[in-house]
């Protein structure tokens, strides 16, 4: 499914690069972080247990929430 959505996002891509509305610089951040993210992420499932990693997503997911309704709401 990663590989249709890949093919599918391709010419979505391009429009939007040739109209101006893609930020280079965000997407070498997002490639450049994603990498080592996955690395990282490989070796921990191997040796943190799956409940310890659902606890800290789950954490990591309600934080991000707060933050974006305090963003809203210009709170933060």
């Amino acid at each position: 499914s990663l590989i249709a959505m890949v093919i599918l996002s391709i010419p979505g891509v391009i429009e939007q690069a040739l109209l101006g509305n893609v930020d280079y610089l965000v997407g070498i951040a997002v490639v450049l972080g994603s990498i080592p993210g996955a690395i990282i992420g490989s070796v921990l499932v191997k040796r943190v247990p799956e409940r310890t990693l659902r606890l800290a997503f789950s954490a990591v997911l309600l934080i991000m929430s707060v933050f974006l309704v305090l963003k809203e709401f210009y709170l933060a």
